[in-house]
């Protein structure tokens, strides 16, 4: 792993390659959904809620460029890992899918997740290298749903990785 001015890498699970993009990171965004189940108890017209589940979300867009011939093929294989991770994992017994953990700065730091979309946009403004037959920018947008390994919960000061931040 190379240092950058922000880090962006994944990783299966329990696994020991890590792969690292380097590129323009924008669209950041963040969404915690938690649900609540309606009920309603007799004699009264209006609806009682009870918490139900929780659910943390990230989404953002990344652009990868690379700066020369060399570096064409390993940002092709990388995508191609990356794309791989959505795709499920055959087994004796079926099918299974790739939780990962990712890194993005300091504030997701080896997040388990797993991919929930992923989509790759060959960009329109910049050439492509006739010899490798391959676009020289690509767009990537990314959707992950965070499992996280710890319990959330309220109060719980966990939510990012940074060590000035405090509840």
């Amino acid at each position: 792993i190379k240092d950058d001015i922000i880090k962006l890498t994944f990783a299966e699970y329990g696994g020991t390659e890590t792969f690292q993009f380097r590129g323009a990171v924008s669209g950041i965004t963040e969404t915690f959904s938690p649900s609540w189940d309606s009920f309603k108890y007799n004699g009264r017209a209006d609806q009682a809620y009870k918490y139900s589940t929780f659910e943390r979300s990230l989404s953002f867009n990344f652009q990868v460029y690379p700066t020369s011939k060399a570096e064409l093929n390993p940002l092709y294989s990388k995508l191609q890992r990356l794309a791989s991770m959505t795709m499920p994992v055959y087994g004796t017994k079926g099918y299974t899918g790739t939780l990962i953990e990712f890194t993005l700065g300091n504030l997701w730091v080896d997040k388990l997740s797993f991919i929930e979309s992923l989509s790759y946009t060959f960009s329109d403004e910049v050439p492509w290298d006739i010899d490798a037959g391959a676009s020289m920018g690509i767009d990537v947008a990314i959707g992950l749903k965070i499992l996280d390994d710890d319990i959330p919960q309220y109060k719980n000061g966990n939510v990012y990785q940074l060590s000035s931040t405090t509840p």
